[in-house]
């Protein structure tokens, strides 16, 4: 549901920018966590975070991207997203 979308990227932004150690391992953590609050499937929540940080369907695992990228890039692409849909 389209209009579920900004409280999902919401929900992520306050969820990434508590982490004080950018590691593979937290933000694993962290997005497991984020699929219990939420309810939401791996490939939908996934999905949606994974398009809004590297403009594309598939890329690694996503935890991997989002240490690649760093936590700056993160935060700021997800941010960029939500705002566009609001």
């Amino acid at each position: 549901n389209s209009a579920e979308l900004p409280q999902l990227l919401s929900q992520t932004i306050d969820k990434l920018q508590k982490l004080t150690d950018w590691t593979v391992d937290n933000l694993t953590t962290a997005t497991n966590e984020l699929l219990e609050e939420t309810g939401k499937k791996p490939a939908e929540l996934f999905s949606l975070i994974r398009i809004a940080i590297s403009f594309a369907p598939f890329s690694p695992a996503l935890p991997d991207t989002m240490h690649v990228l760093g936590k700056d890039t993160v935060i700021n692409r997800l941010t960029l997203v939500l705002e566009k849909l609001k």
